[in-house]
């Protein structure tokens, strides 16, 4: 051993600096001495990264290259003093003398060649690696020599590294690194790297034995796989972030996709390799766009050791990766914090997709659906009226108005902006590709999402609005729900969907003159109008209020007061809410006065709706719960306005251009309106005697 120097006074130990009889057999020898083996070992470890670089013909072994024992002297001193036996500096100056000096030989021309260098620290190996002799031994001079491998020893070291490399190739070529747990599957590499480079240290660095160049490659794999893992949540976190930035949050899936390799994936990009050729190309072409744009600003992501705030990057000796540790509160180090492989670095959430339309309105008018017909149209199972669900409308002449034609050219709009998307879409699909199961279902996800940005459109601040963000509503809930919302394994299964729903949204609406039309059901007093009448109250405001809170539910609503859903009052004449009966309905009180003149008004227009109410129908005009709704102009008010809307000149225009119509919905209309008239007429005039009658 180099630690030793034998003298006429004894054995000496340059470890321990100490010449007493029996210290070779101390604890406190086998302790230092079990630091200079730990050197002994980081040493071995240089000499296999010498052959991992070390070329492959035999001019380039020979080949001088001033300055390459200068370096790799650097190299050792750096290893060496970076070991933690360094911290010994009486055993490393002792290593570094006896071991490294004495086997470089910095002024000779050999030593700056590959070949000459790999000779060198072979020597030294050697001589770190010489057995300590017992006192008595070094005493006499007999040394014991290491004993030769037999070819059985070597044989069975062959094995041992053909199953290590074996199982290192199966976990590699395996999902276990790229799996949930994957903290679990770099511990597992790491041990399967451990002992490969176990059965490589005991091979000489210039030995070339048939195993140790496929040992090294898997080697050179496991240990980039590794650093991948490690460092990815850092690269994700850093390709998510410029994504975000640039607007393209919806790639952020497919690039940071477990099948790919994060470490340099700018720059293949911007190389366009085959890797990536076909995901580019693959993209939508908005998307493409977009991309390509920014991608010359995106930054490079490099697998560097950068430690997040909090957490301190440690080179792990044994197999020559970094690992990163919790720092203390106060920024220290700690020895006994916490330790994983991967990159603490917070990965941004998945970019979740645009907020899905609200749903429909309960209160929209629902029928059944009509075969061979576009979906926005249904049919009353009652009256069997067409509703149309664009502009929550019912009745043959809305289909024929102005309003309905507007809001069907934003509904051929979706639709020609999505047969674009789909066309470009089917492209793609029919393109074969080799890619995987997860970039093919991320890609999916990419064009769901695309189809979800177009159906929805971008909100444009006009007149019309309103109506078009309606039509996209209804096109979203009829046709996109719900596969447009659920994860989809592969191109092809997009675009048979979004081609099935499109051939759903062509469809014409229906013949109008193959409908059976009933009379429609007509507004209950009460319920959807109110109802003045009844015995007036003889009631004051020197009536106690006792009175007023006993009145019955039916002298109420002749005073057009109904009970809400919550349990409030309403008062239908005056259209506001009864905070108390005692104030709104006794005289001579202001609230009383206002709700007398309102009864008064209410009355006058209820017996014109009497009369002519029924002809309301035929321009669009509907009444429901104390309210009117108008299908030729797609509006609705209180039920009182219903006679100005009548009069304005939007509604008059509106009826002129319906009687000008040439449409089959008006034709068919009037058909119907003109058999059922007396009917109706007649209907309408019992449906108020009735009322009279029960009060």
């Amino acid at each position: 051993a180099k630690f030793l120097d034998c003298k006429p006074s004894g054995v000496h130990c340059l470890l321990c600096s100490s010449t007493e009889p029996g210290h070779l057999e101390s604890k406190d020898h086998r302790k230092t001495a079990k630091l200079w083996h730990d050197l002994s070992e980081r040493l071995s470890t240089l000499c296999l990264e010498l052959w991992r670089i070390r070329p492959a013909t035999e001019e380039e072994l020979l080949r001088r290259r001033p300055g390459l024992v200068n370096a790799w002297r650097g190299e050792l001193w750096q290893a060496l003093k970076g070991s933690p036996a360094a911290e010994n500096k009486k055993v490393l100056s002792c290593f570094w003398q006896r071991v490294v000096l004495a086997s470089l030989d910095f002024d000779s021309r050999e030593l700056e060649s590959f070949l000459g260098l790999e000779a060198a620290l072979q020597q030294a190996l050697a001589l770190s690696k010489a057995p300590e002799p017992s006192e008595q031994e070094a005493l006499s001079g007999r040394f014991p020599a290491e004993k030769p491998k037999d070819m059985a020893e070597t044989a069975k070291e062959e094995a041992a590294a053909a199953a290590a490399v074996a199982a290192l190739e199966k976990l590699l070529d395996g999902d276990k690194l790229r799996s949930k747990d994957s903290e679990h599957g770099i511990n597992v590499a790491v041990a399967a790297l451990r002992k490969v480079r176990k059965c490589l240290s005991v091979v000489s660095p210039v030995q070339r034995l048939s195993w140790c160049e496929k040992a090294w490659a898997e080697v050179r794999r496991g240990e980039a796989a590794v650093r991948e893992q490690c460092m990815r949540p850092a690269l994700a976190a850093s390709l998510q972030h410029f994504l975000q930035e640039h607007g393209l949050s919806r790639c952020a899936k497919l690039l940071t996709c477990q099948d790919w390799q994060l470490e340099g994936l700018t720059e293949r990009i911007r190389a366009g390799t085959e890797e990536v050729k076909w995901v580019l190309q693959s993209l939508p072409k908005r998307c493409r766009q977009q991309l390509e744009q920014a991608w010359p600003k995106a930054p490079p992501l490099i697998s560097l050791a950068a430690a997040p705030a909090g957490w301190e990057v440690v080179l792990s000796q044994g197999v020559g990766l970094h690992y990163f540790r919790r720092l203390k509160p106060d920024g220290r180090s700690d020895p006994w914090g916490q330790t994983q492989w991967r990159s603490p670095a917070e990965v941004f959430k998945e970019n979740l997709p645009l907020e899905a339309p609200a749903e429909l309105d309960e209160g929209l008018p629902r029928g059944r659906p009509i075969s061979s017909s576009v979906p926005y149209v249904e049919l009353d199972t009652t009256t069997g009226e067409p509703i149309c669900l664009l502009c929550s409308q019912r009745g043959l002449e809305h289909f024929a108005s102005h309003g309905h034609c507007l809001a069907r050219s934003c509904w051929a709009k979706v639709q020609n902006c999505l047969s674009e998307l789909e066309e470009e879409l089917r492209l793609q699909a029919s393109t074969p590709s080799t890619a995987s199961a997860a970039i093919m279902s991320a890609m999916a996800e990419v064009w769901l999402d695309e189809i979800r940005s177009t159906a929805m459109g971008q909100a444009v601040p006009t007149l019309q609005a309103a109506c078009e963000a309606q039509v996209r509503r209804v096109f979203w809930h009829l046709l996109l729900v719900p596969w447009v919302t659920k994860p989809a394994r592969s191109l092809l299964e997009v675009q048979q969907a979004l081609d099935a729903a499109l051939t759903s949204a062509w469809a014409s609406e229906p013949r109008w003159q193959a409908l059976t039309l009933r009379l429609p059901p007509l507004p209950k007093p009460g319920q959807d109008l109110p109802m003045p009448g009844g015995t007036e109250l003889k009631l004051t405001a020197s009536t106690p209020p006792e009175v007023f809170d006993l009145l019955s539910a039916q002298c109420l609503q002749n005073e057009g007061i109904v009970a809400q859903a919550g349990g409030a009052l309403w008062c239908t004449f005056c259209e506001t809410p009864v905070l108390c009966l005692h104030s709104h309905l006794g005289r001579p009180s202001q609230e009383a006065t206002q709700h007398w003149a309102a009864k008064e008004s209410a009355t006058v227009l209820i017996q014109q709706l009497r009369s002519s109410g029924w002809k309301l129908r035929r321009e669009g005009l509907r009444f429901s719960k104390f309210g009117y709704s108008c299908g030729l102009c797609n509006s609705s008010g209180k039920w009182r306005s219903v006679f100005d809307h009548q009069r304005s000149e939007r509604h008059t225009e509106a009826c002129r251009s319906l009687s000008q119509s040439s449409d089959f919905a008006v034709a068919t209309a009037a058909k119907h309106n003109s058999a059922v008239q007396e009917e109706e007429k007649a209907a309408w005039a019992k449906a108020f005697s009735d009322t009279e009658v029960r009060r």
